[in-house]
């Protein structure tokens, strides 16, 4: 059996580290690493009356999803959609891009359904999203979708 002379020293871990860092990234096709991106973020918010409202469907493709129980005595949906938009574009060119995003929320019977759409196709490198933080009554039904975000 070898037993190596440097096993403990701090140069052998440093350098069983990088090798295990670096067999990681280049056998793993899924990580992605983008360190020249650049975002830009715009709130949007909205509060809902929830009196004619039984259920929140809220649908979100790359963002994320939070929701806090509104205090009992309050009938209010409170909807703060976080448009972003992440590239190697100068921030300037990724303002312009937050109005291809659109955040509707219409009411459909009794359902407020809530989804963000990117107008139009994206352009390479520029990818956008929605991240949803809302504060809804606890008797709501809730239909929450994320389907690349949390």
């Amino acid at each position: 059996m070898f037993q190596c002379r440097c096993k403990g020293s701090l140069s052998f871990m440093t350098g069983v580290g990088i090798l295990a860092i670096c067999g990681v990234l280049s056998c793993s096709p899924k990580i992605s690493v983008y360190v020249h991106d650049k975002e830009v973020r715009e709130p949007f918010e909205k509060t809902f009356t929830a009196k004619e409202v039984d259920s929140l469907k809220v649908t979100a493709t790359n963002g994320e999803v939070q929701v806090s129980l509104a205090p009992k005595d309050k009938e209010e949906i409170g909807i703060v959609a976080e448009k972003v938009v992440r590239g190697e574009a100068p921030e300037a060119d990724l303002r312009k891009y937050l109005a291809n995003i659109h955040v509707t929320a219409k009411l459909v019977g009794q359902t407020l359904v809530v989804e963000g759409k990117w107008d139009g196709k994206e352009p390479q490198g520029i990818s956008g999203y929605v991240n949803y933080h809302i504060t809804a009554p606890a008797r709501l039904k809730f239909d929450l979708t994320a389907q690349n975000g949390e």
